[in-house]
C-alpha cells in the first residue's frame, strides 16, 4: 500500500517538474523580461539643449528597446547654452511634456531633486535654510573699564549664537587657532638639506611668502629643516599653513635631546590632494597638530613622500607654546577627509596627554554676554578687573551650492539639519511640477533621485543649541571655544565635545 502511494507521489513530482522546467521559465523570461527588470537609465538634459521633438524621439527609443524608467538631470557642465532656459516657463513645459509621454509610451520619469547633481539646492534656498559652519572673531579688553561699542560682524551672513568673554589668566586663553595668536618662540637659524634659499620663508610670519616644494622633494628625497631657537622652549603645538594647490606629503617633528639625538615627537600626512572640491569651508585653514611637552632649542621638521602636481608648497610653519585641541579643524567638521573614499580609521584621532593645569580654561569662568548685545550689534558691559578676550561666535553658510547649472539655477545647499530647510527645497522643485500638473496626467513619474552627496559638512543650525541639550544633556554654549583651539574643562573634555557635535551632526542628516 506504502509503495504505491510513494510512487504515485513520485510520478506527480516529475510530471509537475516537466511541466515548470526551470529552464523553460528563464528563456521564456529572458526573451520577454518581466516589467520589475526593466532597466533605468540616467537622461541627462545638458545645458538647456532641448526640444519637445528630441524628448519624443528619446523616449520613443527607450521604449523600444526595453528602458523601464528614465531619470532626468538637469547639467549645464559649461557647453554652448541652449534656448530653453532653466527654469524658466518654456523649460516647465518640456518636464510636462516628457512626463506625459512616459505616460503614452510606458517608460516611467524620474526626476533629481534639484538642478545640477549635487544634491539639494538652488536660489529659493536663503541663508537661514543654508548648511552653516561657525565661525568667530576676538577683541581684548582690559579691566576695569566700561565697553560700549558695535560688535556687527564684518560677514553680512553672519547669525549670531554666542558672546562670551573668556578671562586671560590662564596662558590659553589668548590663543587662537587660524590666525595663530598666542606665544611664540624667537627663531635664531633654520638650515635645510638640501639647501634651498626658500627654507627660511617658513618661519617669517609673512603669509605672502612662500616655500615651493623643491624638485627633490617631487623625485623621492627628504627634505629636512633644522630648526635653532634663542633658548630653549617646550613647544606644544604645530601650526602649518600651505598654498591651495593639491598635494599629500608625510611629515615629522623631532627635537634634539640632552645626548644632542633628534627623538621624534609627532609624524603625520597632511593629505590636500582634493582641496579644491567640496570637502569642507575650513578646507583652506592652517592645520594644528598638539605634540608632547618636551623643551629643546633645537627642532626638526623632516618632508617625505611628496605627492603633488607643480606649484604646491606651504606658507608658514610656527611652533607654539600655546596648547591647543589636536586637528580641530578636523574634529569640527571644518575639513573632511581628502578623498572619496575614506578608511575606517580616517575620523579617528590619537590619544594625546593632558593639557597642563595652566593652559585649561574652566567654563564656569567664562561669561555669557549673549542677552546683553542688541540687535544690531550694540554692546554695553561693565569689564570686571584684569585681561579678557570678547569671543564672538556665530554661524555663516558654508558656501555650498548646487552644481553644475546656470547662475539662474545656483543656490545654497539647503540645511541637512532641519525638515523646514528640506521641505522648503523640495516644494520649490518637486512640488512646483506636482502643483503644476494633475495627478492624472503625472502616472508615469514615479521617482526622485539624491544622485550623490558633494556637499560638504555643516556644524550647526539654527536650534542646535536646543536639540544639543535634549539629546546630551548639557549646554554646548560655554564650550563654544573649543571650535578656536581653546582646551576647555580638560583635552579630553574638549575632545568628546567635539565628538558630540560629530555625532549630532550625523544623526541630524
Amino acid at each position: 500500500m506504502y509503495n504505491k502511494i510513494l510512487i504515485s507521489f513520485l510520478l506527480g513530482v516529475i510530471l509537475f517538474s516537466c511541466q515548470n522546467n526551470p529552464n523553460d521559465r528563464l528563456e521564456t523570461s529572458f526573451i520577454n523580461p518581466p516589467e520589475s527588470t526593466r532597466p533605468w537609465v540616467y537622461w541627462y538634459w545638458i545645458d538647456e539643449n532641448i526640444s519637445k521633438e528630441g524628448i519624443t524621439r528619446d523616449l520613443e527609443a527607450m521604449a523600444r528597446v526595453g528602458i523601464g524608467q528614465a531619470l532626468i538631470g538637469h547639467v549645464s557642465p559649461g557647453g554652448q547654452r541652449g534656448k530653453v532656459k532653466i527654469l524658466s516657463e518654456p523649460w516647465w513645459n518640456m518636464l510636462e511634456h516628457a512626463v506625459a509621454e512616459g505616460q503614452r509610451l510606458g517608460v516611467d520619469i524620474g526626476f533629481f531633486n534639484g538642478p545640477g547633481w549635487s544634491q539639494s539646492g538652488g536660489p529659493w534656498i536663503t541663508k537661514e535654510q543654508a548648511m552653516r559652519y561657525i565661525v568667530s572673531r576676538e577683541l581684548k579688553l582690559a579691566g576695569p573699564s566700561s565697553f560700549k561699542g558695535n560688535l556687527t560682524f564684518p560677514d553680512t551672513l553672519f547669525q549670531q549664537v554666542a558672546l562670551q568673554a573668556i578671562p586671560v589668566h590662564k596662558k590659553g586663553s589668548s590663543h587662537s587657532v587660524g590666525t595663530v595668536k598666542g606665544t611664540r618662540p624667537s627663531v635664531a637659524s633654520i638650515r635645510s638639506y638640501p639647501i634651498n634659499s626658500e627654507a627660511v620663508n617658513l618661519f617669517d610670519r609673512d603669509p605672502n611668502t612662500v616655500f615651493r616644494f623643491p624638485e627633490s622633494l617631487l623625485m623621492g628625497n627628504d627634505f629636512i629643516l633644522d630648526i635653532r631657537l634663542q633658548s630653549p622652549v617646550t613647544i606644544r603645538s604645530l601650526h602649518i599653513d600651505f598654498l591651495p594647490v593639491p598635494f599629500r606629503i608625510d611629515i615629522s617633528i623631532s627635537c634634539k635631546d640632552t645626548n644632542g639625538i633628534y627623538q621624534v615627537l609627532r609624524s603625520f600626512t597632511l593629505d590636500r590632494r582634493y582641496i579644491n572640491f567640496e570637502i569642507g569651508p575650513m578646507r583652506y585653514q592652517p592645520v594644528v597638530f598638539s605634540l608632547p611637552d618636551i623643551s629643546s632649542d633645537h627642532f626638526r621638521i623632516t618632508l617625505q613622500n611628496l605627492n603633488a602636481g607643480q606649484g604646491g608648497g606651504l606658507k608658514e610653519i610656527d611652533l607654539g607654546t600655546s596648547a591647543v585641541v589636536d586637528q580641530v579643524i578636523e574634529k569640527q567638521l571644518g575639513k573632511l577627509f581628502s578623498g572619496p573614499l575614506p578608511p575606517w580609521d580616517a575620523y579617528l584621532w590619537l590619544d594625546l596627554q593632558e593639557t597642563e593645569a595652566e593652559y585649561i580654561i574652566d567654563p564656569d569662568e567664562i561669561i555669557d554676554l549673549s542677552p546683553k548685545i542688541h540687535a544690531d550689534g550694540y554692546l554695553e558691559w561693565e569689564v570686571p578687573e584684569g585681561d579678557w578676550v570678547l569671543l564672538q561666535t556665530g554661524m555663516v553658510p558654508t558656501g555650498a551650492t548646487n552644481v553644475p547649472v546656470p547662475p539662474e539655477a545656483t543656490g545654497y545647499e539647503c540645511d541637512k539639519f532641519t525638515n523646514e530647510a528640506i521641505e522648503k527645497h523640495f516644494e520649490a522643485f518637486v512640488g512646483k511640477f506636482l502643483n503644476r500638473v494633475p495627478q492624472s496626467k503625472r502616472q508615469s513619474l514615479k521617482t526622485v533621485v539624491i544622485d550623490s552627496y558633494e556637499v560638504g559638512p555643516q556644524n550647526w543650525t539654527t536650534d542646535f543649541r536646543d536639540i544639543f541639550i535634549e539629546r546630551y544633556g548639557y549646554d554646548p554654549i560655554p564650550w563654544l571655544p573649543v571650535f578656536s583651539g581653546r582646551v576647555i574643562g580638560s583635552t579630553d573634555l574638549s575632545g568628546r565635545f567635539l565628538w558630540d557635535v560629530r555625532r549630532l551632526t550625523a544623526d541630524l542628516i
